[in-house]
């Protein structure tokens, strides 16, 4: 007999068994970025959902709760040029990196304990002078693929840095979840 060892899988098996719910409450955002909540609260539920982490309720009724608190989005210098345009030399930001400062906690609801409270920090990398970061030449993600070999370098450049910087924002998230056991 031959034995496959494809099939389903799930992280399911590294929670603990009395939860199977989730609860994700509406996200805090003390930033001046208004778009972030949105974008955040809809790229984890896709992320939960897609992944099969928990069954996504959206009432309190949950096994448990996820709070997260956006605390910052920063814009700061990644890079620079000389600029020698007169005699007077001076440097000029080329490239910008956008941070994402969050509060997350995950609560059990059941036993009324905290899985874990965490600070999470990640960035996406844009360009001032390009509009489409599918042209400027940078790895925007940190993953190794630029411009169009990396399906998620698309659209306005400070946009695109703040999805990108959500999406590894979400996926820290359900990593640290299924890492908690």
């Amino acid at each position: 007999f031959l034995i496959s060892t494809c099939g389903y899988y799930s992280v399911k098996g590294s929670i603990p068994s009395h939860i199977k719910t989730i609860f994700v409450s509406q996200i805090t955002n003390k930033s001046s970025e208004f778009n972030v909540t949105e974008q955040m609260h809809e790229k984890l539920l896709n992320i939960l959902i897609n992944q099969n982490v928990l069954e996504v309720i959206t009432s309190s009724d949950a096994d448990s709760q996820l709070d997260i608190i956006i605390e910052q989005v920063i814009d700061q210098p990644y890079t620079y040029n000389l600029n020698n345009n007169n005699l007077d030399d001076y440097e000029q930001v080329e490239d910008w990196k956008l941070s994402i400062k969050i509060n997350v906690v995950w609560h059990d609801l059941i036993k009324n304990e905290i899985f874990f409270e965490k600070e999470i920090i990640d960035w996406g990398v844009y360009s001032s002078s390009i509009s489409d970061i599918q042209n400027d030449g940078l790895d925007n993600d940190d993953d190794g693929y630029i411009d169009y070999e990396d399906d998620d370098e698309i659209g306005s450049a400070r946009d695109s840095a703040i999805k990108i910087a959500i999406k590894k924002i979400s996926e820290e998230i359900i990593n640290e979840m299924t890492a908690t056991w």
